[in-house]
């Protein structure tokens, strides 16, 4: 993750907050990155501190179709129209992990 510092000028800058949904940090998620949960007040803070500089914030968010119509071939096996697969839209495991919330100004994608 990219440092920030005081003199850094925020109308050239953004923070990307890459898959930080619950499938992938839990440790009970079904995408989950080891180490991933270690991570979460680091970028609590980097979010904190990007809003208060006036840096844009840009969420990469997956949310897949529940059948997994849209993801890759090798992945389509999780998703089985019995049970959410990984980061389904509007399942649990899409959601962001506690602590980070999109706040108007902020950019999803």
């Amino acid at each position: 993750m990219a440092s920030f510092s005081d003199n850094h000028k925020s109308n050239n800058t953004v923070l990307l907050v890459i898959d930080m949904q619950k499938d992938f940090i839990l440790p009970d998620g079904l995408m989950r990155v080891d180490g991933g949960q270690s991570i979460v007040p680091k970028v609590i803070n980097a979010v904190e501190f990007a809003r208060r500089r006036g840096i844009l914030v840009i969420w990469v968010i997956r949310e897949h179709d529940p059948l997994g119509r849209d993801v890759e071939l090798f992945r389509r096996h999780l998703y089985s129209g019995e049970k959410a697969g990984p980061t389904s839209k509007g399942s649990d495991g899409a959601e962001l992990v506690d602590g980070l919330v999109i706040k108007e100004g902020d950019y999803k994608h």
